[in-house]
């Protein structure tokens, strides 16, 4: 597959395209080598980012949704007032998008393997995902 049927598989927009040609030369140091590794990045990228149209990360779970999360599952009773109930489009309660950044990513809800640096308080909703790729973390 070509390059630019590649692009295409995976939704990129033309505009965005220039702005990957210039990050495609640095991925090797990341690891990122070859066809299928390359491949696999782009993929995970395009569903991250909501094919290339979202650098930030959503989060407007509902309550089923949030238990995703560990501390979620663990406290049901915090995803019933933070998740939003209801049809997306139409909720009856939307979803309390900066608490469940806050719980979901603060490193004392965390174990200490899949901790974010993210230690005061609100550091959770500041660092939200961004990017392609919707790093999280401080």
């Amino acid at each position: 597959m070509s390059e630019q049927a590649m692009l295409e598989a995976v939704g990129m927009p033309a505009a965005v395209q220039r702005a990957w040609r210039d990050m495609r030369r640095h991925l090797a140091d990341f690891g990122v080598e070859g066809p299928d590794r390359t491949a696999h990045f782009l993929a995970q990228c395009s569903v991250e980012s909501a094919r290339f149209q979202r650098l930030t990360e959503g989060l407007n779970y509902s309550v089923e949704a949030l238990s995703s999360f560990a501390i979620f599952r663990r406290r049901p009773d915090l995803a019933q007032l933070y998740g939003r109930i209801g049809h997306w489009k139409s909720p009856t309660q939307k979803a309390n998008q900066e608490a469940i950044a806050n719980t979901a990513y603060a490193d004392a809800n965390r174990d200490e393997n899949h901790r974010l640096g993210n230690t005061e308080p609100g550091d959770g909703w500041r660092f939200i995902g961004r990017g392609w790729i919707h790093l999280t973390g401080r």
